[in-house]
């Protein structure tokens, strides 16, 4: 019975030194894995801080060419504006300086007649206007004068 304690005594001892040494041994483990831990975290911060002022000087240099680009298709879109108004002034003073061959009297006559007619012959048989002055002259007698005295004056 006294061998059964001292064996007992025995392995329990054995078995206290055993568990303190592995866990000294994991104290060391994980007190050199926060070590490298640290020592990588530094270098990842370092590498991300890199990589957020490329980044960053990236995004300032897409800045600067946006507003660059920007700047450029606005003043592109303004010199098309100009060009366009320019265009329309243009159409519409050989619209004005004779672009129906009929006289202004004869113009007023028909509009107050047959309005289809008087559009068609003013605006050189312009489909559209000319089936609108039609179309309103079938609802309505009135309208269609109406209208043909518009396109007549030009305020179409």
């Amino acid at each position: 019975m006294k061998l059964k304690l001292v064996f007992a005594f025995f392995i329990l001892i054995a078995t206290a030194t055993f568990g303190q040494s592995e866990v000294e041994g994991s104290a060391l483990k994980s007190s050199i894995e926060k070590e490298a831990g640290i020592i990588a975290d530094q270098a990842s911060n370092k590498q991300i801080e890199d990589a957020d002022e490329v980044i960053l000087a990236k995004d300032e240099s897409a800045r600067t060419n946006f507003r660059a680009t920007l700047k450029d298709l606005r003043r592109d879109l303004k010199d098309n504006l100009k060009a366009q108004k320019s265009i329309s002034k243009e159409k519409k003073k050989s619209s004005n300086s004779g672009s129906s061959s009929v006289p202004f009297v004869l113009l007023i006559i028909l509009a107050i007649l047959l309005p289809w007619l008087a559009v068609g012959l003013h605006t050189n048989w312009d489909l559209m206007y000319t089936l609108l002055a039609l179309l309103l002259w079938i609802l309505g007698v009135l309208p269609g004068i109406i209208f043909a005295f518009l396109v007549i004056f030009d305020v179409v």
